[in-house]
């Protein structure tokens, strides 16, 4: 859960997406994620196949961890570029502890990352897309249920298109009855009849939310022909300004170095967690450190930046990372490590003289009273 909350996972898609609001099958991320960690997925390739699964070889399976990038909230039409920025941050803040996004109007205030950076990015991220059909990566069991789902399915396919024809009598439906795109109609329609239209396309999400026969499908990407991207002036998309390559951050990269194989996401994936990278492995230790001992060493878990005060354990987070590496990034290895040490095993109480002296906890000391939290009420 405590990922799932880093990676912003919702079942909807957020208060701008009024009808269909669902997101059908982010299910499939969040048990990916619980499999994954059950497993021991090491945490580089957990990294990998959050960010690019589908340019990997892994199992059909394996593509729901795609949902790290696509659950996230949706936009109304003519906003890409904030779902883009929505992937660059969760990306970097996540995985490095570094606000990226926060360059995209101008050079970042206070971290070495020009707005050059981001927009270096936004060309990886640009070049995917969210296909319309979605793929099943469990096959259902042909069953009376699974054949009842898919009739109600395609008769509320039946009534979209049914719609549009009453509204457009020239329009004619795709070969695939759940292709929505209406091509010249669109400019048709009026503002009742779209918003019908986006109504009843969201009557098929709802049964498709509601249906145990609904087949599991992976939430995503698809790449598409690699972007060039530019500078948009003050974050302006229609003030567009230099061209930047597609390429890792300035202060973590050779000078000429670019990401050369299609849109270059598979080698980001590489790119944070490979050596170069010091970030990664002590981000997700301080998290790691952060839920079993109840305080994090480095207070602020996804800003490392500058205005960040530095940790007074500081050689204690590089250990733990340097361990982390050293055991194939296992987090299960990193937790065992954490509480069988004599600073997770200490009890809460303390002299007095003690408790003046470190009043924060800051060296352990002693142990952290930590409240349990909602789920773990609910789930025990």
């Amino acid at each position: 859960r405590h990922w799932l909350d880093v990676a912003r996972y919702a079942d909807s898609k957020g208060a701008a997406i009024t009808d269909g609001e669902e997101y059908p099958y982010a299910y499939t991320y969040r048990d990916w994620v619980i499999g994954a960690f059950n497993r021991d997925l090491p945490f580089d390739e957990f990294v990998h196949r959050q960010v690019a699964a589908d340019l990997m070889e892994v199992p059909k399976s394996e593509l729901a961890a795609l949902g790290f990038l696509t659950v996230g909230r949706a936009y109304q039409g003519g906003q890409r570029h904030l779902v883009v920025a929505d992937q660059i941050d969760v990306v970097t803040r996540g995985f490095m502890g570094l606000t990226v996004a926060c360059a995209r109007c101008h050079d970042h205030k206070s971290d070495p990352i020009p707005t050059a950076d981001f927009y270096s990015l936004y060309g990886v991220f640009d070049s995917a897309v969210v296909p319309k059909k979605l793929p099943v990566i469990a096959e259902p069991e042909d069953s009376p249920g699974y054949r009842k789902f898919q009739a109600e399915r395609l008769a509320l396919a039946e009534k979209v298109h049914a719609h549009v024809k009453e509204v457009v009598p020239e329009y004619e439906a795709r070969a695939d009855p759940f292709d929505f795109n209406l091509g010249k109609a669109n400019g048709k329609l009026n503002q009742k009849q779209r918003e019908k239209f986006r109504s009843l396309i969201g009557q098929i999400t709802k049964l498709e939310v509601a249906s145990p026969f609904a087949p599991a499908r992976a939430m995503i990407l698809q790449e598409r022909k690699p972007v060039d991207p530019v500078i948009f002036v003050r974050g302006d998309r229609n003030a567009r300004g230099e061209k930047v390559p597609r390429r890792f951050l300035k202060i973590l990269r050779e000078e000429e170095e670019v990401f050369e194989k299609g849109s270059g996401r598979l080698e980001l994936a590489h790119r944070l967690t490979d050596d170069r990278n010091p970030l990664t492995a002590r981000v997700w230790a301080n998290r790691v450190w952060m839920h079993a001992m109840g305080a994090p060493l480095v207070e602020s878990p996804g800003d490392f930046g500058f205005e960040t005060a530095r940790p007074v354990q500081l050689e204690l987070l590089d250990h733990l990372a340097v361990f982390l590496i050293e055991k194939k990034w296992s987090t299960k290895a990193l937790i065992s490590h954490i509480m069988t040490s004599e600073a997770w095993r200490r009890e809460s109480r303390a002299p007095a003289e003690l408790i003046e002296t470190d009043p924060e906890n800051q060296f352990y000391a002693r142990a952290n009273r930590v409240r349990k939290d909602l789920e773990a009420w609910r789930d025990s």
